[in-house]
């Protein structure tokens, strides 16, 4: 937008487009593959009870993990001040934030798997893939990652675990 010196308008409007175009070509090309239903029912003794069954949870939920993901930047703004809640937001915060991201992604592929074996009745292959996704996961990429910053926290390459030997 800048190169081709736009107004602040033409941003908005290339937001819009990158969400509106991608769902009306995902929704006719689901159509014309037989993934939709021509004429789409809609039951609303369903609909309620989907609603009632799902919204507390979800606003729960979203409630919690919006109040954990400001509690440590808040209390650090309570006890030190504005200057350290600027150095923990700019480096510390985001590299916490970045530790489980393996893991998370392992997740989505894992629960597709999982459920096509339990679904299977085969146990011991749901036994070996939880063990593989837990080792690969957890242990070979996330861990090793996880002591690093555990060990050089300041990035002086200094560990902090320092034994005195007498």
């Amino acid at each position: 937008m800048l190169i081709l010196n736009l107004s602040f308008n033409w941003v908005f409007i290339a937001y819009v487009a990158a969400w509106t175009i991608p769902a009306f070509l995902g929704f006719r090309d689901g159509r014309k593959f037989g993934l939709l239903p021509r004429r789409p029912e809609f039951d609303w003794d369903l609909a309620k009870e989907l609603l009632a069954f799902s919204f507390p949870p979800l606003m729960l939920t979203g409630i919690l993990d919006y109040v954990l993901g400001w509690t440590d930047s808040l209390m650090l703004g309570y006890y030190f001040g504005p200057d350290k809640v600027g150095l923990y937001n700019g480096g510390a915060a985001p590299i916490a934030r970045a530790l489980p991201v393996v893991l998370n992604s392992l997740g989505f592929v894992f629960m597709p798997m999982a459920t096509v074996l339990f679904t299977g009745r085969d146990l011991k292959g749901l036994k070996r893939l939880y063990q593989s996704t837990t080792k690969w996961g957890g242990f070979i990429l996330t861990f090793p990652a996880f002591l690093l910053l555990f060990a050089f926290p300041g990035g002086d390459n200094k560990p902090v675990l320092r034994t005195k030997i007498h």
